[in-house]
């Protein structure tokens, strides 16, 4: 069984926080990075159970194809 580990959630929340605010370059670049950190958070890792499937539905709109 894999441990959850909230710090790593919290340290890749904070990272595509900080590109989507202070990042360079126009905003579809910001929210493509910021996506990439957010698909590295698996929902275990979220301390708060109602976060969960939100963070499911957010990675899934990132990962849909069109």
């Amino acid at each position: 069984m894999i441990k959850s580990d909230p710090l790593y959630a919290l340290e890749k929340l904070s990272e595509a926080v900080h590109v989507l605010a202070t990042g360079e370059g126009p905003v579809q670049e910001r929210l493509n990075e910021a996506a990439t950190y957010l698909i590295q958070i698996r929902p275990e890792d979220l301390p708060d159970e109602e976060l969960r499937p939100v963070l499911v539905r957010i990675k899934d709109d990132l990962t849909k194809h069109k």
